[in-house]
């Protein structure tokens, strides 16, 4: 784990956590966050942003209306 950053950010009341290698800065992060305010998990070393953004779409991983 010592090659990944581990983020926590809070949105309208919904907790997103974020794991992500070096190669990826924080504002990308971020930049992904605020685009879609719902709680997903992203593994940035294997997922590409689009990626990231269609499983935060499916059901399973989008919490934010439970809210």
């Amino acid at each position: 784990m010592d090659n990944e950053y581990y983020a926590t950010y809070t949105l309208d009341k919904v907790v997103i956590h974020i794991v992500s290698p070096p190669q990826k800065s924080k504002d990308e992060v971020k930049k992904c966050l605020y685009q879609y305010h719902s709680a997903f998990l992203c593994w940035w070393n294997t997922l590409s942003m689009e990626e990231c953004l269609k499983i935060n779409k499916s059901p399973e991983l989008n919490q934010a209306d439970k809210y």
